[in-house]
């Protein structure tokens, strides 16, 4: 592997080149949170021209949440170099995520049923075949000026974990092709069952290359390093608690699994049909016992509906995966925002002292949200500044406490009148209140 030494350098891989870029140009921590941009007060074409002069790729993650138009499209060709690459994201609705029904076009949007319309959130079968097949229409029409300019790298497709290899989904995939004919597609699938077993890896391997589909792998959990720490310790394994069954959770299992055949796999019994390796499937009030350790279930849904955590009560630890993190908390995928904020309770009612590991580092990021909700919070001020050093010296800033989070993490705050005041709901029922600080750190 060859490499330049430069800033958004190519990567040559034998007869292959890798570019480098950022996931968006506006990334709140190239605009905001640093000095990368020359000015700060540069606008939105200024930026681009300017990062296209940095890098020579980037990634559109906005078409994710409404679709893009032929002339935005059209705009980001002209503002950039020969040779520069878009990566699109594919819009939500394409790809069975929840879309919400503003993002549609609006004619579309006036074709859904009065009840529908209502909804949080749509999905593809809410809409009519002949609006789907035009909404699929116009994500390719507005894209075509990125590839007649050539500067379309790939379209992404991203699967969510829920979309599982049975007849419907495969079909989905069939299609690609027909639908976009001269973009180069990318998939990548969020559960691991189309992999998982040989004769489905086999199947969905042999779909890609029959139409020409470039197969997308990112921030998988991998076994490797797992695999080193029980070496380095003279260890061997014998179980794993799951908490919930998104891939970055869940992917390096069956690795793991066929390393240590006798590995006992704990896991939401409720989600059992989306973690098809599960051996010991649980529920509230079971108790997983592992060696002489014994954890209480505790059904948190909202991230997903079959989220679980682990409470060790003996040695004050919980396991809470994506329900709580350090000065925030999971978005709310399969669930209303009330079922969420029910489980953070639940998490919030354990003792000061219990150590919450969560499922992911994000606590210096979330900190940043957290600071607008409240700005005066001295408590939540010293967190910042103390993640702040952690970060700098590559350390963790978890585990964290339950009584640490009450006093800084807004998301367990809604209750209290500054956080009320802050999102200008005073004295409303603190579910609503949640659901409001939820919802705009959806947008932040």
């Amino acid at each position: 592997m060859a490499v330049d030494h430069e800033l958004g350098a190519k990567v040559r891989l034998g007869d292959h080149v890798a570019l480098l870029g950022s996931c968006s140009w506006t990334d709140r921590t190239l605009v905001q949170d640093g000095d990368w941009y020359p000015k700060k007060t540069m606008s939105a074409e200024e930026r681009l021209r300017y990062y296209a002069t940095q890098f020579p790729l980037t990634e559109i993650d906005s078409t994710y949440y409404a679709p893009p138009a032929e002339q935005q499209a059209r705009l980001w060709a002209e503002r950039t170099p020969d040779g520069f690459r878009f990566d699109v994201k594919a819009y939500s609705l394409l790809t069975g995520h929840p879309t919400r029904p503003k993002s549609l076009w609006r004619d579309l949007r006036e074709q859904l049923p009065p009840e529908v319309a209502e909804k949080r959130n749509v999905y593809a079968s809410h809409l009519g075949a002949d609006a789907l097949e035009e909404a699929w229409r116009r994500f390719e029409r507005a894209l075509r000026p990125l590839h007649e300019a050539g500067k379309l790298g790939g379209v992404l497709f991203q699967y969510p974990p829920w979309f599982v290899p049975r007849r419907e989904n495969r079909a989905e995939i069939d299609a690609l092709r027909d639908r976009l004919p001269d973009y180069r597609i990318c998939v990548e699938f969020r559960s691991p069952m189309w992999l998982a077993e040989e004769r489905d890896r086999e199947r969905t391997l042999r779909t890609l290359e029959e139409h020409r589909l470039v197969f997308v792998c990112v921030d998988a959990p991998e076994a490797g390093p797992t695999f080193a720490a029980l070496a380095e310790r003279g260890w061997s394994l014998s179980d794993v608690l799951i908490t919930h069954h998104h891939a970055d959770h869940i992917q390096g299992v069956p690795e793991l699994k066929a390393k240590f055949p006798n590995l006992k796999v704990w896991g939401p019994a409720k989600d059992a049909a989306r973690i098809p390796f599960l051996t010991h499937p649980v529920a509230k009030g079971d108790t997983a016992r592992i060696g002489s350790l014994a954890a209480k279930v505790i059904e948190t849904p909202g991230h997903t509906l079959g989220h679980i955590a682990y409470y060790f009560e003996e040695d004050e630890i919980a396991f809470c995966g994506d329900t709580l993190f350090s000065l925030g908390c999971g978005r709310a995928f399969e669930t209303p925002y009330a079922v969420l904020w029910s489980s953070l309770m639940k998490l919030a009612a354990l003792p000061g002292q219990t150590q919450l590991y969560c499922g992911h580092e994000y606590t210096e990021a979330n900190g940043r949200f957290a600071v607008t909700i409240e700005p005066d919070n001295p408590i939540l001020k010293a967190r910042i500044e103390e993640v702040a050093r952690l970060r700098a010296a590559r350390r963790p800033t978890l585990p964290t406490t339950v009584a640490a989070e009450l006093a800084a993490n807004p998301f367990l705050r809604a209750e209290e009148p500054a956080v009320q005041a802050a999102v200008g709901m005073h004295g409303a029922d603190p579910a609503a209140v949640f659901a409001e600080i939820r919802a705009r750190k959806d947008r932040f």
